[in-house]
């Protein structure tokens, strides 16, 4: 996922629960509707702040969705 442009296609709005700095990538936790969604955000992308609403977006259709650890789609 990537972030977006609020209220742009394809985006969905999430809360921000966490930034974390992993040395190569920053991994963003966040919620919508009680669940929780992981981005992988490059070191250079304005890091948000917890609480923040933030929009993400499917960067391609290869991407993988996981549920509880397991594969979803």
């Amino acid at each position: 996922m990537t972030l977006a442009e609020a209220g742009g296609g394809g985006a969905l709005p999430v809360v921000v629960k966490q930034v974390q700095d992993i040395g190569t990538y920053l991994m963003l936790t966040a919620a919508i509707d009680g669940c929780v969604i992981k981005a992988r955000l490059p070191l250079e992308a304005s890091a948000p702040n917890v609480g923040d609403t933030v929009w993400l977006r499917v960067v391609g259709e290869h991407t993988c969705f996981y549920k509880d650890e397991e594969l979803v789609t």
